[in-house]
């Protein structure tokens, strides 16, 4: 999934992707999910928010302290993703990256 933050006033944006993620990577968990039967739904994405950035930044560390990638592994029927803050299902995490 690909996914457009506006990065300021006047159309600059981030880009983030979570294909392609692997060990190393500096990720920011940025949707909340809900899992169900080895099933994950995504419930919600988290504002980026330009008047509160602190409130962002603890909990995702968004822009400024990604998460690094320490492992992959499966549990109930869902890949999850280890950092050094944390885990969650692969499908939470994103990754800067630079559109062609």
């Amino acid at each position: 999934m690909n996914i457009a933050i506006p990065k300021e006033k006047g159309g600059k944006l981030y880009f983030l992707t979570n294909e392609g993620l692997k060990v190393g990577d500096e990720v920011f968990p940025i949707v909340s999910t809900f899992h169900h039967d080895g099933r994950l739904f995504v419930t919600d994405i988290i504002r980026m928010n330009e008047d509160d950035p602190f409130s962002v930044d603890a909990c995702t560390g968004w822009p400024l302290c990604p998460h690094v990638i320490r492992n992959f592994y499966k549990e109930g029927g869902l890949s999850w993703i280890r950092t050094d803050k944390g885990y969650s299902p692969a499908e939470v995490y994103f990754k800067i990256f630079l559109p062609n």
